[in-house]
């Protein structure tokens, strides 16, 4: 409960500074999720120190199957495991033979003086059966991979072939090219979302309906918002003392 309470002020005193994003998350909320649609409307979201923005959704699929489109897909602000960002539902799925398959790309900002080293992908709701499969690949870049080649800072893949088959987690730490650990005030994420049935000898479907994004940065937001109250205790004491 402190280090939430901790977070929460931290991130009120820091509003002042994030660039104006309309829509304002509430961490942790199920009743407060947007349209993707509604987001890219407002040019972006905050969650806590980070706004998210530039969302750009390419969808190619097979006939009948089902890829959720702008308005389909929800998204939530959250706090997983001391990490902030983002939670997303929709309705991926595909029969046998049928395939769906969306890129994602969203931009992540980080609030002064916090920079972000690393990031985490869960995959939640997922379901596959006699040969079908549920994927999701990341990669994050240093500047818009749309604007010319840039080197991955960290790739991604979690999947769902099957029980004894799948990987639900992924994290990695942001390396350069010379493999060497980093931390960026900004970032840009590139998901490909794909649901695969299985042939027609296996006829089984696949389908995703929900995944997590979180990130980590340094300092930690409990360490900044103890230093943000310190000084807020500090001059109080200041105020009643008279030095």
């Amino acid at each position: 409960m402190l280090k939430k309470t901790i977070i929460a002020l931290s991130v009120v005193l820091l509003f002042s500074n994030i660039a104006s994003a309309v829509i304002i998350a509430k961490i942790n909320d199920p009743n407060d999720g947007h349209s993707l649609a509604k987001i890219i409307e407002e040019e972006g979201i905050i969650v806590g120190d980070k706004l998210f923005d530039n969302f750009i959704v390419s969808t190619a699929k097979s006939e009948d199957a089902v890829a959720p489109d702008e308005d389909a897909i929800t998204v939530f602000g959250i706090l997983l495991d001391g990490e902030l960002g983002l939670r997303f539902t929709g309705g991926w799925t595909a029969g046998g033979g049928q395939v769906a398959d969306t890129t994602l790309i969203f931009h992540v900002t980080a609030d002064e003086p916090w920079l972000i080293h690393d990031n985490s992908l869960w995959m939640d709701g997922y379901g596959a059966e006699s040969g079908g499969m549920a994927s999701i690949t990341e990669n994050v870049f240093a500047s818009n991979p749309l604007e010319g080649y840039t080197p991955s800072l960290a790739d991604k893949y979690v999947y769902y072939v099957g029980p004894n088959n799948k990987q639900l987690y992924d994290h990695k730490e942001f390396t350069d090219a010379e493999g060497n650990p980093i931390a960026l005030p900004e970032i840009w994420v590139v998901k490909d979302i794909v649901v695969a049935g299985g042939s027609p000898t296996e006829p089984g479907g696949a389908s995703i309906s929900q995944f997590y994004q979180t990130f980590s940065q340094i300092p930690e937001p409990g360490t900044v918002a103890l230093v943000l109250l310190g000084s807020l205790f500090g001059l109080s004491h200041r105020k009643r003392t008279g030095h």
